[in-house]
């Protein structure tokens, strides 16, 4: 490393810093910059020391107590339930629409098509159970499906119900599945309990799959598209099902196979407190013995009298000839 020597000054200022020079091994030379020259060290004052700044009180924070899932607010999600009587009202007619309303008009295609040989089931008592057996289990797979898809169902959007979950989310197959498998706990008056205790208006199947019944997002229009869909239902019924032919065929097939049904026992006219009379005994009448013996005799005589006269009266006349009276000589 080598320094290149630098002139002196004559105004007195300061020298500058001598260059440095770095050779390498190879004899190329690199210029280095040199360090800067040290700063004076200033020293602090020294005194009091200043007083803190007082800073201003933070305003309190609200009180938020800790929910537990189980025990969300009720106001969490407004569902729409309004009177649980009404609410409760409400599911059960649309519970009755969508088994009993859908499962009669698959049982009028499934008659029709027995009719027409389409469907393979004989037309006795042991068909007719048969075929109601189908038409039950085709509405709840129907009620299935639709409230899986749409979250609702026929007789839901007549009434405009939904269901949700109970955190306002849309509910998934797995919660419509449980929800479903749960239904016959619930026709057990326990769902009617339920519904009308607990706060979310669930009954045993809601309560498992965590879900409940409220109003429709799409408030009355889904009056309108349940209707519409019952108008499509019957129109069907009637150019595809054979119409009102179908149906009284099926009521008399009823009739027939459920005479206990139709059929009730008349009810006496007697007032309420009024005892009962006692039933008539038959009493025998008695017939002489001469009549008695007189009968069978004058049956057995005048039949043969009567074949004589009938006899008598087909036979042809005889020819009479004229007899001549002798006359003396």
């Amino acid at each position: 490393m080598e320094q290149t020597p630098q002139p002196p000054s004559d105004n007195g200022t300061p020298e500058p810093q001598p260059s440095i020079i770095a050779v390498g091994p190879q004899g190329d030379a690199t210029p280095v910059q040199p360090l800067p020259p040290p700063q004076p060290v200033v020293p602090l004052p020294v005194g009091p020391r200043p007083a803190p700044v007082s800073a201003t009180p933070a305003a309190p924070r609200p009180y938020r107590p800790i929910v537990l899932p189980d025990e969300e607010p009720a106001d969490q999600f407004d569902h729409g339930h309004g009177h649980p009587l009404i609410l409760l009202i409400r599911r059960g007619l649309a519970f009755l629409i969508d088994t009993a309303g859908v499962g009669a008009v698959f049982a009028i295609f499934g008659y029709h098509a027995m009719a027409d040989g389409h469907l393979n089931l004989p037309q006795t008592e042991q068909g007719m159970i048969d075929l109601f057996a189908l038409s039950l289990g085709a509405a709840l797979v129907l009620l299935f499906l639709f409230e899986a898809i749409t979250g609702t169902s026929i007789g839901k959007l007549i009434f405009g119900l939904h269901v949700r979950r109970v955190s306002g989310q849309r509910a998934g197959i797995g919660n419509i599945l449980w929800r479903n498998l749960f239904r016959i706990l619930d026709v057990l008056l326990i769902g009617v309990i339920l519904i009308l205790v607990l706060r979310h208006r669930q009954r045993v199947g809601d309560k498992v799959s965590d879900t409940t019944v409220g109003r429709s997002p799409i408030g009355p229009f889904s009056t309108i598209t349940g209707v519409l869909i019952i108008g499509a239902l019957s129109w069907a019924v009637v150019e595809y099902g054979g119409g009102a032919s179908t149906l009284q065929s099926l009521e008399a097939q009823i009739k027939t196979y459920v005479p206990a049904f139709y059929h009730q026992p008349v009810p006496s006219a007697q007032p309420p407190g009024a005892a009962a009379p006692p039933p008539a005994r038959p009493q025998a009448t008695a017939v002489p013995a001469a009549q008695a013996t007189a009968a069978p005799t004058a049956q057995a005589t005048a039949a043969p009298a009567a074949q004589a006269t009938g006899a008598a009266s087909s036979a042809p006349s005889a020819q009479k000839t004229p007899t001549v009276a002798p006359t003396a000589v």
